[in-house]
């Protein structure tokens, strides 16, 4: 009985050992496959003269399809990245008078996207829309790895497209929405807060987003989320926007609150259930 015993301890041990090594060879298997095709540079050239697609994507397409140009033009045509280079060329620079802002609160992160397009019409289509959704989200996300502050982020263009998109990056996949709706689709802008225990309040004007504002607010007592959105409503209808942050905090508290103009936005804080919110700072868009 020890005898089966310690021969089944050694099969589980083996067992668990062959499930290890299974992808590292599966993951050989792949590699020595490629480092078995080797790729011409004339074919190289020739597809790359047909396509128009850099060396390095050429290469691939030329690996999978051993070193055949017609077989690589086929892989290229199902190659989510090809067409995503082939519709850049044909479209960048054209352009992008339409588009849309939108708006992401992600734990202590907010941020405002901005992304153009050609027309009004794909600005309301689906794939727009949800380009818009996720890369607002990835934005806030990617905002709360920088310090915690209640100053404004606002990302270089550079920095935008390297946005973490799940496993690809925020203007690699606004390349491949341009294949899908057939227009130049371009990252406009990028900006947002960090604040660990702030609150936030948002507003994006339905139904063409063509305007967006964040407050950021401190000691706030519960959930200040309604107040807060209903300020950015007003933020975005009297644009207090001054030459410095603490400007138009103040600028914006003394103006008499659009819907209801008997008080001011700070009388009307005053008056709610949040007395001790105190706004930090407020971004405001128009596209």
């Amino acid at each position: 009985e020890l005898g089966q015993t310690r021969r089944g301890e050694q099969y589980s041990i083996l067992d668990s050992m062959l499930r290890l090594v299974a992808p590292c060879r599966a993951k050989m298997a792949v590699t020595a496959r490629f480092m078995a095709t080797k790729v011409s540079v004339a074919n190289v050239k020739e597809l790359r003269k047909l396509t128009a697609l850099p060396m390095k994507l050429c290469r691939e397409a030329l690996q999978q399809g051993n070193d055949d140009v017609q077989a690589a033009m086929a892989w290229l045509e199902n190659n989510e990245e090809a067409r995503a280079q082939r519709a850049e060329g044909k479209l960048a620079g054209r352009e992008t008078a339409q588009g849309r802002i939108e708006v992401s609160v992600q734990g202590s992160a907010a941020a405002l996207l901005q992304i153009n397009c050609e027309t009004d019409f794909v600005a309301r289509n689906d794939e727009f829309e949800q380009l818009m959704t996720s890369g607002s989200q990835q934005l806030a996300t990617h905002l709360q790895s920088v310090p915690s502050s209640t100053n404004l982020v606002e990302l270089t263009a550079e920095e935008l497209e390297a946005v973490v998109a799940g496993d690809s990056t925020l203007g690699a996949v606004t390349k491949a929405t341009m294949a899908t709706v057939g227009e130049n689709v371009q990252l406009a802008r990028g900006a947002g807060f960090h604040q660990e225990g702030a609150a936030f309040g948002s507003y994006i004007h339905a139904p063409n987003g063509a305007f967006g504002a964040l407050i950021l607010a401190t000691g706030a007592r519960g959930d200040a989320t309604t107040l807060l959105n209903q300020i950015a409503q007003h933020v975005v209808a009297m644009d207090p926007t001054a030459s410095t942050p603490d400007t138009t905090v103040q600028t914006l508290l003394e103006t008499p609150y659009v819907f209801d103009t008997s008080v001011t936005v700070q009388q009307l804080i005053e008056k709610s259930a949040q007395p001790s919110l105190k706004l930090e700072n407020v971004l405001r868009w128009e596209r």
